[in-house]
Parts: C-alpha cells; structure tokens; sequence
C-alpha cells in the first residue's frame, strides 16, 4: 500500500509540474501575442488587419503605414508577406476586452498589495 501512495504522489507531482509548465507557456504565449510587432510594447488601442489578422498598436501602425514611402506596405509581422493599409484596420475588440481584464487585474492585485502593507486601500 505505501509503495503504492509513493507511485502515485510521483505521478500527480510531476503531471502537476508539467501542467505548471504548461501554463506558463500559455501565459507567455498569450503575453507574446499581446505585444505590438511594431513596437515590441504591449498593445496600445489595438487594431487588427482584415487581411492576415495580426494585431498591431494603432498609432504604431498608422505611423507605420504613413512612413513607407516606396512600393507597397506590406504587414511588419515576419514572413507575412500580406498588403496593408489603413482601410483594412479595425479595432480588435478580443485584444481590446483581454487588456482591459487584464489592467483590472492589475488594479486589483495593486489594491491588495495596499490593503496587506498598510491595512486599508485607497
């Protein structure tokens, strides 16, 4: 029986470690995505192409858009060879709703951190 509960501990410890890991990668993934390939910074007023569906921050790419002097602008994500211009940019409301639930997150998070070191929030 204790053999047992040892093999078994094993085996929920590391299926809890690789889930762990695993969230981090979704987390990091998720962190990546939110980042304009402009930029590099997190997404500010984010908007998303028509035609290949990568986000951009929105003056990053007006200005972007507005600075190619020569041939066609092309999407700035690597290896996306796709056309763009101003008319196919629209506000992406799922990269929009995600960094609002994150700030509130964060709001949040911030007022606990308050309340535990000084006993109240503001």
């Amino acid at each position: 029986c204790h053999q047992f509960y040892k093999e078994f501990n094993e085996t929920f410890e590391n299926d809890y470690r690789d889930s762990d890991s695993d969230i981090e990668a979704l987390e990091k993934t998720t962190e990546n995505s939110l980042k304009c390939p402009i930029t590099g910074l997190l997404l500010e007023n984010p908007v998303i192409s028509s035609a290949c569906r990568h986000t951009y921050s929105r003056n990053a790419v007006l200005e972007y858009i507005k600075n190619k002097t020569h041939g066609q602008v092309l999407c700035p994500v690597a290896a996306c060879d796709t056309p763009l211009n101003q008319s196919m940019l629209s506000i992406d409301e799922s990269a929009l709703t995600y960094l609002k639930g994150r700030q509130q997150s964060m709001t949040q998070d911030m007022n606990l951190i308050e309340l535990q070191s000084t006993g109240h929030a503001e």
